[in-house]
């Protein structure tokens, strides 16, 4: 996180509390990873609780996995 947020511009707390959120709601919805199968981690947990995948780069586009 520290060298993919540029925390320069928060001059109060709500400002930098402002950009973490906006961080971590980025890494868990959006920011795919290798680990887990290209998809983001909120992704991966919904895959794996109810073999939903969601491909990537497709709209979000969702596909029953049996």
């Amino acid at each position: 996180m520290k060298d993919e947020i540029d925390i320069t511009n928060c001059i109060v707390f709500n400002d930098l509390k402002d950009c973490i959120d906006g961080y971590m709601d980025y890494y868990n919805n959006e920011r795919y990873q290798w680990e887990l199968c290209k998809m983001a981690p909120n992704g991966y947990n919904k895959y794996i609780r109810k073999g939903i995948y969601i491909i990537p780069g497709k709209g979000n586009s969702e596909v029953k996995v049996a």
